[in-house]
């Protein structure tokens, strides 16, 4: 029994660790989704930026949406957290 907790604590403790998150369970779902075409490619892209860099702000996010201005990037960052 105490090693069934060992292993559910280890678990849990590799899903704290930001890295073995980020490449285990973020990003393989992210590329999943994209191949299943149940996102976009730009949508992909920032959500590729945003896994790797954490909190993120509309510049950070200028390479993922070329050809928006800042405010425009601005505007899609809230209507797509609002629509989730």
């Amino acid at each position: 029994m105490l090693t069934g907790v060992l292993d559910k604590m280890k678990k849990v403790d590799q899903l704290a660790d930001h890295a073995q998150l980020q490449a285990r369970i973020l990003l393989p779902a992210v590329a999943y989704a994209r191949e299943r075409q149940v996102i976009t490619a730009q949508e992909a892209s920032i959500l590729h930026t945003t896994i790797r860099g954490g909190i993120v702000k509309s510049a950070d996010l200028e390479p993922a949406m070329p050809g928006l201005s800042a405010s425009q990037r601005t505007y899609q960052i809230r209507s797509s957290s609002r629509t989730g």
